[in-house]
């Protein structure tokens, strides 16, 4: 199962293999692929075991790596990999593929165009991503980085893509005029579809549910940034929210809920971490989190587990980038990665 998110966050159930394909994580619990310090680190559910699975990587002061995506068989990584020149700050983004176990290191970028956001297909056998020729465009390739061809190849801005989970359409967000909206397209870059269309798509926040039927963003049609649903050919939106400052959504892995993050009630410089049914009823705040001084832009993110019954979120409450969990009562709050490094998220992995 998938929950295609467009935060730092994705939501996977795969099996996780090493050099034998065999199980190892637990049908009953999970593990969590995430950054820290510029590597790609994998955890337990309760924070122990982490290994590192770029150590073989030439990362330093100025490079670093952002996980993209885990194949839905569980055996591949799509990662990039960013270095920075210290003289003109000149930094280059590859895109690279590599095995679950950080074996077998291999870069996509075999031609001029240098992939962002890449994303698998469902089977696993194409990658959908966002590249800038003339413009910027939506892509696909197979996933050995080959048969390039441009699927959107209009004038508008478009990226962040995803495949719907049935793989017969992607999802992107496309730019024209200023105004931002959410657009289906085939895979041949046929019937291409404003799902929004309002214009008014906010910080190109959406989360496509696991059984591809509905879509959850956010929106400032009404003049402030609010949560927002509707189904996967744009029909019957509704508004879950009526405040400000609220984005990141992402659905429960039933498809029952929604986390998301909003500008505190209480505090300017704080974020809450919030749940709410996709009927927009029984809305509650779990955790506050304060934003880093030193970073105006910063956002948390939050994403259910999949037990329905605990949220991952990212805090600075310990002054540096953490990753949390926390039952969806607001109890038994955990600090995970407690390291004294960058935490982000990456993806869930899960034995189903």
């Amino acid at each position: 199962m998938k929950n295609y998110c467009l935060i730092f966050i994705s939501l996977f159930s795969i099996v996780l293999f090493n050099c034998e394909p065999e199980n190892i994580i637990d049908p009953d619990d999970f593990k969590i692929l995430y950054r820290s310090d510029g590597y790609i680190f994998i955890m337990d559910s309760d924070g122990s075991n982490k290994v590192n699975l770029s150590e073989n990587l030439s990362i330093g002061t100025y490079a670093g790596v952002a996980i993209n995506d885990v194949s839905s068989d569980g055996r591949k990584i799509l990662f990039t990999y960013n270095v920075t020149d210290s003289i003109d700050w000149h930094t280059e983004i590859t895109t690279h593929i590599m095995d679950i176990n950080g074996k077998n290191v291999k870069s996509l970028d075999n031609s001029c165009l240098r992939p962002l956001y890449p994303q698998f297909s469902p089977d696993g056998s194409y990658v959908v991503f966002e590249a800038t020729e003339d413009t910027d465009d939506v892509y696909i390739m197979n996933n050995d980085g080959s048969n390039i061809r441009n699927i959107t190849n209009d004038i508008d801005r478009d990226w962040f893509p995803r495949f719907t989970p049935d793989g017969s359409k992607i999802i992107y967000v496309s730019e024209k005029n200023d105004n931002m909206d959410i657009y289906s397209i085939n895979l041949d870059g046929t019937d291409k579809t404003n799902l929004t269309n309002d214009g008014h798509l906010w910080g190109a926040d959406y989360c496509i549910s696991s059984d591809g039927s509905r879509i959850v963003y956010t929106s400032s049609m009404d003049g402030q940034s609010n949560i927002y649903f509707m189904n996967i050919d744009g029909t019957e939106q509704l508004k879950l929210t009526n405040s400000h400052g609220n984005g990141n959504p992402s659905f429960s892995f039933d498809n029952t809920k929604v986390t998301f993050i909003s500008s505190s009630t209480e505090d300017i410089d704080s974020y809450d971490i919030k749940v709410i049914d996709i009927d927009g009823g029984n809305a509650i705040t779990l955790a506050t989190t304060k934003r880093p001084s030193q970073n105006d832009y910063w956002q948390p993110n939050s994403l259910f587990c999949p037990d329905n019954d605990r949220i991952l979120f990212t805090s600075y409450n310990d002054d540096n980038n953490e990753i949390y969990i926390i039952d969806i009562d607001g109890e038994n709050l955990v600090n995970l990665t407690n390291s004294p490094t960058e935490d982000s998220f990456g993806i869930i992995l899960t034995a189903d």
